[in-house]
Formats: C-alpha cells, structure tokens, sequence
C-alpha cells in the first residue's frame, strides 16, 4: 500500500509539471532605492545569455547587496538560471530566498517561487528526509497562496479556476511524496484525499489532461 501510494504521488508529481507552470507574472511597481551600481550589475547579469557566466554574476551580487531591493528581480533570475543548469539545490535555495522577502514580494512571485522549488525537488528524486520536510511546507505553503493569486486579464474565469486546480493538486502530489520520503503516511494519506476531493469537484465535462 505504501508503495503504491509513493508511485500514485511520483505520477501525478511528475505529470502535472508541465501544466501548472505559471501563468500570472509579477506585477510590481519600479524598484527604488538602489545605487546604480546595483543596477547595471543586474542589467549585466539580465543580459548574460551563457547560464554558467549569468549564475556568476548572480551569485555574485547576493554576497555582494545582501539587502539590495532588486533582489526581488534577482532571486526570480537566480532560480530560473539554475534550473536551466539542473541543480536543483540551488533552485530551491534562490525561491527559499525570495520567499523569505515576504510582502516585499509579490503574492504572485512568491507563488511561482514556491512551485520552482517543488519542481526542483520533484526532479531531483531525493529519498533525504530533511529535504522532504522543507519540501512539504514549500508544497502546501504554495497550496495557500493559490486563493490570493489575481486573475490576469488575459486569462478566462474558468481556465483560471482550472489552472489553480491543477496547481492544487501538483502541490498537495509534491507533498505526498515528501511526505512518503518521511515516513509520515498519515500526512501522505491526508494528500492523497485533497486530490481525491479536488478531483471530484471538478464539474462534469471539464476534465484535467494528463499532458499537453
């Protein structure tokens, strides 16, 4: 029975990734109060097109402006980049960041932070259980934050509903599985009825695909 539940959360981990990405970017004002420095170091960092030479130049600048409020800019960089390069660690160090900025960030950003981490750990198939702890508190912080995302305009009232479904039940996978990884089954079984119900809420004829 464990078994079968840890591949049920491997699937559905693994399948919704490709269809929960983002759709609703950061809508923040321009950034004050930083030096010119700060700023064509991120232009210079921005503009990089080789990952390797741009996750320089990232790294860089953290150690460099610890404080600097362009990192709400930077840190978004710093996982996409890494994520490019595979290493996932990083990743979820640079949203972990972001995420730390609180209401400094935006609850989008935060949001797409948060699900760049839980992709990351999906990726990296790690059976480390203090990974998997940090890993459920990012899937179901990132399962909250799903109510206070802002409709694009862009995007119709009904594929919005269906893409924070989707999202829901990605985040509530990634957290059964982390939760299988700490050998919390009644927390894996607590994930595994939100998607049961999330699925049975879905109206009649509109369907989750698995894949594009």
């Amino acid at each position: 029975m464990k078994g079968t539940a840890y591949v049920a959360f491997l699937l559905l981990s693994l399948s919704f990734a490709f269809l929960v990405q983002p759709q609703t970017a950061a809508q923040t004002d321009p950034v004050r109060g930083y030096s010119a420095a700060e700023y064509n170091a991120y232009q210079a960092m921005a503009a990089e097109q080789d990952a390797n030479k741009r996750v320089r130049l990232i790294d860089d600048f953290i150690s460099q402006h610890p404080k600097s409020a362009i990192l709400i800019y930077v840190y978004p960089l710093c996982y996409q980049t890494h994520s490019l390069l595979k290493n996932y660690p990083r990743v979820m160090d640079c949203a972990d960041e972001l995420v730390q900025l609180g209401e400094h960030a935006t609850v989008e950003a935060r949001y797409m932070a948060l699900y760049a981490a839980s992709n990351a750990y999906n990726k990296l198939n790690s059976d480390n259980p203090e990974l998997a702890a940090k890993a459920r508190t990012r899937a179901l912080d990132g399962a909250k934050l799903l109510s206070s995302l802002k409709r694009p305009e862009t995007l119709g009232a009904n594929e919005f509903e269906a893409d924070k479904r989707r999202a829901t039940i990605y985040f509530e996978a990634t957290a059964g599985r982390a939760a299988m990884m700490m050998k919390d089954y009644p927390g894996a079984t607590n994930a595994l009825k939100a998607i049961v119900a999330e699925i049975d809420s879905i109206p009649i004829g509109v369907g989750i695909k698995p894949g594009p």
